[in-house]
């Protein structure tokens, strides 16, 4: 298992953001056809998610993809903003 600080924080940020939509776990899976085992593992901090399940949860949940993965940036959506933090995070 690999252990890192944003692996703990993604699943936080992704638990907090479900609550912000009042969706369950099940309605993300149905949504993004991601199994709920994975995400509940997401959210344990057990697994970390590649960047473009990051990006589809971030969709779907309409917040802010960068503060998503952990960073500290507001986490309302800022389409333009977000391009401009990926272009210089990748």
């Amino acid at each position: 298992m690999k252990t890192n600080e944003n692996v703990e924080e993604f699943g936080a940020r992704l638990k907090s953001a479900l609550k912000r939509k009042n969706m369950s776990q099940s309605k993300l899976s149905e949504i993004s056809g991601i199994n709920t085992s994975t995400i509940s593992e997401y959210i344990s901090g057990r697994y970390e998610p590649s960047r473009s399940r990051i990006a589809e949860f971030a969709n779907v949940l309409d917040v802010n993809e960068v503060w998503l993965m952990g960073y500290d940036v507001p986490m309302e959506r800022n389409i333009k903003a977000e391009k401009n933090i990926r272009l210089t995070t990748y």
